[in-house]
């Protein structure tokens, strides 16, 4: 048996981050589009629009620390270039 949802009174659009819409559209790589919108409630040509504007290869989640490692070497100065 599906389940219905009854609306009864006026609800707002969502929003969704581009972080959040982005792995929307990773899930959908594993599975299809219609699968990943009914699972979140979510018009799969909403997921088609994200996917075209996020494409998976486009670009990867990434971890940034805030203190990046100490390197015991001082930065090399920049090099000048001779003309």
């Amino acid at each position: 048996m599906s389940k219905t949802q009854i609306i009864t009174g006026v609800e707002r659009r969502r929003k969704f981050t581009d972080k959040e819409k982005a792995a929307l559209v990773l899930e959908t790589m594993e599975s299809s589009l219609a699968a990943v919108g009914r699972k979140h409630g979510i018009a799969p040509s909403a997921l088609y629009r994200w996917k075209q504007k996020f494409p998976p290869k486009s670009f990867a989640m990434v971890e940034v620390k805030d203190n990046p490692p100490k390197s015991s070497k001082p930065p090399k100065p920049p090099r000048e270039i001779d003309r």
